[in-house]
């Protein structure tokens, strides 16, 4: 019986660092038993990474705050391909502040809303072909706030807004909208780009926060944490507290903690649908990005590569081309037929820009490829199937 309630206690630490919150209209059996742990839980999350947690009569919310912007993760499963799909769901989070829950509310509104506070000079349009991308957008955004469960569908199909910009249709704003919006302490129109936004985020993370909350978010929402990135005060604590920090992992959540001569991370043996996971063995840039990575090693002495500080190997254009028209040769008709299909520059240019993404490599120039001490972690091959 205790071993069963370990294992719950961390399938709700799981969704709550995972999902973005626990509904009891969803999913009431995780969410009562997530109400019963809730002084546990926001003891455990106050002091590992200094989160707050929300809970109420109908839904549990852990605060998950990034170190800075390029931590943010992108919500899986928005279905969003365009930047107008975040303006107008932003647009459509302000509209319904101004609701009181169960309020009721047209589509017609909400299309005169985005239309009067679109953040442009230009104005949008809904009527005819040039406004059909508009429209196209502003249903997707719609149906997704329908799905969170921000909203719900009371008369009428919201989608045949996309053929008809006449077309109306009745929804309802529910009480979970005002949990998905977290105040800032701060004015974020004072600041020109996401960069300036980015620069102060960061730096008020590390005047505010203990080293240990900064260690373990990072370990949250980083693929890879290299020391050489980080302030000597996080560097320290890693070294000589690499203990503690298994210890809060390792007995709390279903991750294991990792850790090299340069880097620490974070590792889960199983997968579940709502993660976003290397590697993912159904998707071809991480096969391609596993077999690169174990090709690079047959090609040179990797001991050598990490006894040296820093642990990088750079590559050259025609080096990563030349590996790359290898693995083509050699397993070229086990690729999907995109990258069949495909040129090698092109190739390259998304191997370059997956690696990145997951710290696996930097781009120094656009001549030349960093592979860091993570890529040195990875090692695939294809097989037949």
């Amino acid at each position: 019986m205790k071993n069963q309630k370990s294992a719950n206690r961390k399938d709700v630490i799981h969704h709550l660092l995972n999902d973005i919150w626990i509904l009891k209209q969803e999913n009431p059996k995780l969410y009562y038993f997530a109400r019963d742990l809730q002084l546990d839980l926001r003891q455990f999350f106050s002091k590992t990474f200094c989160f707050g947690l929300i809970a109420t009569d109908n839904v549990i919310k852990l605060e998950k705050k990034p170190l800075s912007v390029s931590q943010v993760r992108p919500q899986k499963g928005t279905g969003f391909n365009h930047t107008s799909n975040y303006v107008f769901l932003c647009l459509i989070l302000s509209f319904l502040e101004g609701k009181h829950n169960e309020q009721q509310f047209s589509l017609e509104e909400v299309s005169k809303f985005v239309f009067a506070t679109y953040p442009s000079e230009v104005p949008i349009s809904w009527k005819g072909k040039r406004g059909l991308r508009n429209r196209q957008s502003l249903v997707r955004a719609l149906e997704y706030a329908v799905e969170m469960r921000l909203i719900e569908s009371i008369d009428e199909k919201i989608s045949d807004f996309i053929d008809n910009s006449e077309h109306d249709a009745l929804m309802e704003k529910t009480s979970h909208s005002l949990y998905l919006m977290r105040s800032l302490p701060f004015d974020v129109k004072k600041w020109n780009s996401l960069e300036e936004m980015d620069k102060f985020i960061s730096h008020d993370s590390v005047e505010t926060l203990k080293r240990e909350h900064r260690v373990m978010r990072r370990l949250l929402f980083e693929p890879v944490v290299y020391f050489d990135e980080l302030p000597s005060d996080e560097v320290d604590y890693i070294r000589k507290n690499t203990h503690l920090i298994e210890e809060a992992i390792e007995e709390n959540t279903h991750y294991v903690v990792e850790r090299y001569q340069n880097a620490i991370l974070l590792v889960k043996h199983d997968r579940d649908n709502a993660e976003s996971l290397y590697p993912f063995e159904e998707n071809m840039m991480h096969k391609l990005s596993l077999s690169f990575c174990s090709n690079v090693r047959m090609d040179i002495d990797v001991e050598k590569v990490l006894m040296k500080a820093p642990i990088v190997l750079r590559m050259s254009v025609s080096e990563v081309d030349r590996m790359l028209i290898q693995m083509r040769e050699k397993d070229g008709y086990k690729w999907s037929k995109e990258f069949q299909d495909e040129t090698i520059t092109v190739i390259r240019q998304r191997l370059y820009a997956f690696m990145t993404k997951w710290k696996f490599a930097e781009t120094e120039s656009e001549s030349t490829l960093v592979l860091r001490e993570g890529a040195f972690r990875l090692i695939g091959a294809f097989t037949e199937e």
